[in-house]
């Protein structure tokens, strides 16, 4: 059976409503950005390079000039590669639970402890490319001299240098200097590290100037009594005078002497 449909009838005159869609509002239009002036865009473009360039010369300084960029020292003391606890190890679980524990505690201190080191490491070499950078203020010539790459004629500074440089005060200077005298910086490169940090220390003495002379001590005590009139002259002897000495003299000074008058 067919459900029933009830139609409402219109009433006579009446016309049936006609449904309007609603008007949508017309999408907004972007702001129109101004167009950056030529000269901003020329500047923005050099600023862009100029620190690329910054960037490729400092890090391209490691490429060129070492075999390898120095890897972060590690921690002198040897990290302890302990095997992780099994619950088979223990006689009780609360045993296994606390060895866990020391266990996870020492694998997290083990890797702090190298990301400090390598935290470390390239903070030493900011800063170090920090100097090497404002040392073209004294030496325009800088890249030429001492970023030159040892087989075009460059000095040779090998990663055991590299590492002393970073650690010089005058590690720049050093640099610079190495550059002028290939020759040395070869021959310093051939020696040991050890033999080669020691040439390096001597370079930097050099530009750190000489060392100031020790200065005085000073002391809390008088400073010794000087006799009045100049030097006093002792008496002559009685069976040394002559017939041209005064008696009288000798007599005056015998009594000053032992009797203070």
């Amino acid at each position: 059976m067919e459900p029933e449909v009830i139609v409402i009838p219109l009433v006579e005159g009446e016309t049936p409503p006609i449904e309007t869609p609603p008007v949508e509002a017309p999408p907004e239009e972007p702001p129109v950005e101004e167009p950056l002036a030529e000269d901003e865009v020329k500047k923005g473009l050099d600023e862009i390079r100029q620190e690329m360039r910054k960037l490729h010369d400092r890090y391209g300084y490691i490429q060129r000039q070492l075999e390898k960029v120095p890897e972060p020292k590690v921690p002198e003391t040897p990290v302890e590669q302990t095997t992780k606890p099994v619950p088979t190890q223990y006689q009780d679980y609360d045993q296994y639970v606390d060895a866990l524990t020391d266990w996870k505690l020492e694998q997290r201190e083990n890797i702090t402890r190298v990301a400090t080191a390598k935290q470390e490491q390239k903070n030493r070499q900011d800063a170090f490319f920090i100097k090497i950078d404002k040392a073209k203020e004294k030496h325009p010539d800088f890249d030429e001299v001492a970023r030159k790459p040892s087989e075009q004629g460059g000095p040779t500074i090998n990663p055991p240098m590299f590492e002393t440089l970073m650690d010089c005060e005058h590690g720049d200077d050093i640099a610079y200097y190495l550059g002028q005298n290939v020759e040395e910086s070869h021959r310093i490169a051939s020696l040991p590290p050890l033999a080669a940090a020691r040439e390096i220390g001597k370079l930097e003495a050099q530009f750190a100037g000489p060392t100031p002379p020790p200065q005085k001590k000073t002391t809390k005590a008088p400073a010794p009594t000087k006799p009045v009139g100049g030097k006093e002259t002792l008496p002559k002897k009685w069976e040394n005078m002559t017939e041209n000495d005064d008696p009288s003299e000798f007599i005056a000074q015998r009594n000053k002497a032992e009797f203070g008058t």
